[in-house]
C-alpha cells in the first residue's frame, strides 16, 4: 500500500491558495514555486540548465501580468500559482484580502508572497536586458546569477511557507 497523502488544506471548504509573484512572474516566482513543490531542492547544485528547465521558467509573457498561473498542488494540497505582478505586489496582496473578506473567507485563504525585495542588481540588470533591449542570450546569463545570489533566501522563504501551520 502506498504511502497515504495528505488532506487538502481547506478553510471554510475553500483549498488554500499559495501565489508566488515577482515583477514577471516567471523568474523568481517560478523558482519559489519550484523549490515549494520540490521540482527544486533547497541543496540543489543549481545548474544553469536546471533553472532553464524549470516548468515556465522564461515563458510568462508580458500580456499575461497579472494572470495566476497554476505551477501544482503541494504535499498538504495547498494549489501553488505564479503571477507577474510588476510592482503592485502590495495592491494586490491588499486586494485579494479584501476579496476573501467580501466573500466570507478566512484571512488565510490565500497566502500571497511577494519577490519583489528577493531581486537583486542582477536579476534586475538580467530582466531589463532580457525585455527591453531584446538581448535575451546574455540577459539569462545575468539573471541566472542574480537568482543563483539569491537562491539562499527564497529556499528560507519557502522552506517558512511550507512550515507554516494549518489554518483551521
Amino acid at each position: 500500500m502506498g504511502e497515504a497523502e495528505e488532506r487538502p488544506q481547506l478553510i471554510g471548504g475553500v483549498v488554500l491558495k499559495v501565489i508566488y509573484s515577482c515583477y514577471w512572474g516567471s523568474y523568481l516566482a517560478v523558482v519559489a514555486a519550484s523549490l515549494h513543490l520540490g521540482l527544486l531542492k533547497g541543496n540543489d547544485d543549481l545548474s544553469n540548465e536546471k533553472i532553464l528547465n524549470l516548468p515556465f521558467f522564461g515563458k510568462i509573457k508580458k500580456r499575461d501580468l497579472g494572470e495566476m498561473t497554476f505551477i501544482g498542488t503541494d504535499n498538504r494540497g495547498r494549489e501553488i500559482y505564479v503571477m507577474g505582478s510588476k510592482k503592485s505586489g502590495r495592491i494586490i496582496e491588499r486586494t485579494l484580502n479584501g476579496f476573501a473578506q467580501i466573500y466570507g473567507l478566512e484571512k488565510h485563504t490565500v497566502d500571497f508572497i511577494d519577490l519583489m525585495k528577493y531581486n537583486n542588481f542582477y536579476t534586475c540588470c538580467g530582466t531589463f536586458m532580457i525585455h527591453k533591449l531584446g538581448l535575451k542570450n546574455a540577459g539569462m546569463a545575468v539573471l541566472i546569477w542574480g537568482i543563483k545570489k539569491s537562491f539562499g533566501r527564497l529556499r528560507n522563504l519557502v522552506s517558512k511557507v511550507l512550515n507554516e501551520p494549518a489554518y483551521f
